[in-house]
């Protein structure tokens, strides 16, 4: 336990120091029954460690099982995001796909998240239309039962579709993380992730990210 504790401090320091971005966040979870769960998520971001937050939101969410390897879902998320002249509001709708499937101790998930969002913040005419998003993400997590350690990659791609109805990829992101199970449903997460954006002039990103997390 003490390597284990050792092991998470130091990644946790790590994370905190060398991102250019830190994100924490509260996760929580619980199934209504075999095949209906809802969850709820609130995460702070910040431009560095110790810096005013960036940005912070509140997220709920619901997902049914149509098969064993296969769900959907629905989601709605409020956001606060600092600008130059204050905290604005962003509403975002989601629907997910998911398809999960296990190989030995390996767990390979796919999601599709489709988003639609509007920002409070304008200033262009561009700006009071809803902004759509197509997500795809890819994660490989390895865990073994009866252990502590959870470590998994993973690739995400972010598409957007615009007014023209043009579909075109934004960003990326890649990165790994590690989780450690701990009791009664509890589990924290340390990891990091590069952001790379196709439609800012800040091309690359790096973001650590620390997250608890509890299943009911």
């Amino acid at each position: 336990m003490q390597k284990i504790l050792a092991i998470f401090f130091l990644l946790t320091s790590a994370t905190m120091l060398h991102a250019q971005e830190l994100w924490t966040s509260l996760e929580a979870e619980t199934s209504l029954t075999k095949k209906l769960s809802v969850d709820a998520t609130a995460e702070f971001r910040w431009q560095q460690f110790g810096t005013p937050l960036k940005t912070g939101f509140g997220e709920v969410g619901a997902s049914y099982r149509i098969l064993k390897p296969l769900s959907i879902g629905a989601s709605y998320r409020l956001s606060q995001r600092s600008r130059q002249t204050g905290f604005f509001t962003i509403h975002t709708f989601a629907t997910t796909l998911g398809y999960r499937y296990k190989i030995g101790d390996f767990r390979i998930a796919y999601r599709n998240k489709f988003e639609t969002d509007k920002d409070t913040y304008t200033t262009s005419v561009e700006d009071l239309r809803w902004h759509f998003t197509d997500r795809n993400r890819i994660r490989i997590t390895y865990y073994k039962k009866g252990t502590l350690l959870a470590p998994s990659v993973f690739i995400e791609s972010f598409n957007e579709i615009s007014a023209r109805e043009r579909y075109s990829l934004s960003e990326l992101r890649y990165g790994a993380n590690l989780n450690f199970m701990l009791y009664r449903g509890y589990s924290v997460g340390v990891g990091g992730f590069v952001k790379q954006s196709f439609s800012s002039k800040t091309e690359f990103t790096y973001v650590g990210t620390v997250a608890l997390a509890k299943e009911f």
